[in-house]
């Protein structure tokens, strides 16, 4: 079932992954946020509203890129984030600390709380092949091709 709000979120979140809660307390911003560590993924879950849409930012931690091969690790991310746009992910580096993130927004009447724990496994799944690699193994397309006609502005 779709949570309601957000604490609705967090509450069905520690049920389904039998996680004590504890108590959320909002920052500067007025936003609370949460971070799962899953099998060394560190995903943070954060309140988000836009208008009368209440939404969850997703936040995966993959970690800094070696200095010695950051640059083709950020062209490879760069292509990977431009591939995801129509899904609304993409990768995103902290300018203060050079830490490279996987980052989305979803609705919460839309985000499946059941399927929390194998989207967890999916990221973590991702951070295995990142610290093997860096995702430049077979550079392999992220997606398959599709045909879509877009105009730029």
């Amino acid at each position: 079932m779709p949570a309601s709000d957000f604490n609705d979120f967090y509450a069905q979140a520690c049920e389904a992954l039998d996680l004590r809660p504890v108590a959320l307390v909002k920052d500067d911003r007025g936003e609370r946020a949460f971070t799962i560590s899953w099998r060394g993924a560190d995903v943070s879950f954060t309140e988000r509203t836009i208008g009368m849409d209440e939404r969850v930012s997703i936040a995966v931690r993959f970690g800094a890129p070696p200095a010695d091969k950051a640059l083709d690790i950020l062209r490879h991310l760069m292509g990977t984030s431009y591939q995801m746009m129509s899904e609304g992910a993409s990768f995103v580096m902290s300018p203060r600390t050079g830490v490279i993130y996987l980052h989305s927004q979803t609705s919460l009447s839309g985000f499946h709380v059941p399927g929390l724990r194998s989207m967890l496994d999916e990221f973590a799944g991702q951070l295995e092949r990142w610290n093997t690699d860096y995702f430049l193994g077979a550079r392999r397309q992220a997606h398959r091709a599709e045909l879509n006609a877009s105009l730029f502005a």
